[in-house]
Parts: C-alpha cells; sequence; structure tokens
C-alpha cells in the first residue's frame, strides 16, 4: 500500500546558491518556481526549509565593494530583498523557514 507522500516527510530542504550582484545569476531556477509555487498543495503542512548555499562570496562581494558602509549590512539586506523575498513571493508563504550558510577558508 502506497502512503500518501504528506505521512512520509517530516520537511523538505532545498538548497540554492546566494546569488551576487552584477553577475547575472538568477536567484531561482524555473523548476524550483515551479515546485515552490506548488508545494503547499503537495505537501500540505510540511515545511520547506530553504539554504541558502555560499553566503561568503555575497560577503566577500560586498567587502571588495565597500564605500565606508557596512558590508555585512549590505549582504543580510541584499540576501533578504533579492533571495528570501523572492523565495517567499513565488511560494506565497510568508513564514517559510530559511538560513545561510557560509564555509570561509
Amino acid at each position: 500500500m502506497m502512503r500518501n507522500l504528506r505521512d512520509q516527510l517530516h520537511a523538505v530542504w532545498l538548497c540554492f546558491q546566494v546569488t551576487i550582484p552584477t553577475h547575472g545569476e538568477r536567484p531561482l531556477e524555473e523548476h524550483a518556481e515551479i515546485f515552490l509555487k506548488e508545494a503547499k498543495i503537495i505537501l500540505g503542512n510540511i515545511p520547506v526549509i530553504v539554504v541558502f548555499t555560499k553566503y561568503d562570496r555575497l560577503l566577500t562581494f560586498m567587502r571588495a565593494k565597500r564605500k565606508g558602509k557596512d558590508p555585512e549590512q549590505e549582504a543580510a539586506q541584499y540576501l533578504k530583498t533579492n533571495c528570501i523575498d523572492a523565495i517567499r513571493n513565488v511560494s506565497g508563504d510568508q513564514n517559510i523557514l530559511h538560513v545561510e550558510f557560509s564555509c570561509e577558508i
């Protein structure tokens, strides 16, 4: 007997690389947008957790273009405006969980 997908999952983790301004990178690919638009219908109340990877690239970019401003604050604002808000707008879920991840060497 096949169990309902909603009965088998506890959470869905999606990983997206943080896009860099002026590099022409898209925050979301087409299939990710489709999934996010349909996730609530398919998953019900199963949480979707978004992990933004390579946040250190964004910090490095912001530090390099620094002109007396706070690069960490600029990076956080960029992430919110261009990544988190973009996912919230596509998914229609204003409470979507997220975390940014860096691996600085």
